[in-house]
């Protein structure tokens, strides 16, 4: 059976322990299923995701994209421990110069 809440803290729905919250006081969500968060927003904590992100692409300031395929951009980063791939392209900012004569 579906119970129903609105008081200061918004509005809830709840079923066999999955919920839905929304609070237009702090313009949060939260989605719960058997208890345990799977999906929030709030302004302190911003967006929670637990488990998997099956499909779509995201895009950060143009500085960090994943297209639908899994394609990744990224205009900038670091990376620390082993980087691992079959095949890898760099591409030097250095003009005029190869890779025997960066470091001179």
């Amino acid at each position: 059976m579906s119970r129903y809440t609105i008081n200061n803290n918004g509005f809830k729905i709840s079923n066999n322990g999955n919920s839905i919250s929304l609070n237009a006081g702090n313009c949060s969500f939260i989605i719960e299923n058997q208890g345990k968060k799977v999906l929030s927003f709030t302004s302190e904590e911003g967006l929670y995701v637990s488990g998997n992100i099956r499909g779509g692409s995201i895009n950060i300031n143009d500085k960090f994209i994943v297209d639908e395929n899994g394609n990744v951009t990224a205009s900038d980063g670091k990376f620390s421990g082993t980087v691992t791939d079959s095949t890898v392209n760099i591409k030097d900012n250095l003009e005029g110069k190869n890779n025997r004569d960066r470091d001179k």
